[in-house]
């Protein structure tokens, strides 16, 4: 989870997102697979990968989805 409140908007998005939270995936050595996805079928030694929830207004107030 985050101390703090970050969110995404803008650049095409349908709406406002927050971050729920961030994790990292790594390999077990320097040069190794260790992402959990790929790009154009190549995979690397680390992944960033950042979980965002929906904003949505109910009753007057957002809400997290």
């Amino acid at each position: 989870m985050l101390k703090d409140d970050y969110f995404v908007q803008g650049a095409g998005l349908a709406g406002r997102f927050k971050a729920g939270k961030v994790e990292f995936h790594w390999g077990p050595s320097n040069g190794s697979d260790g992402s959990e996805h790929s790009v154009n079928g190549r995979r690397f030694p680390v992944e960033r990968k950042i979980v965002l929830n929906t904003m949505r207004l109910q009753n007057g107030g957002a809400r997290l989805r």
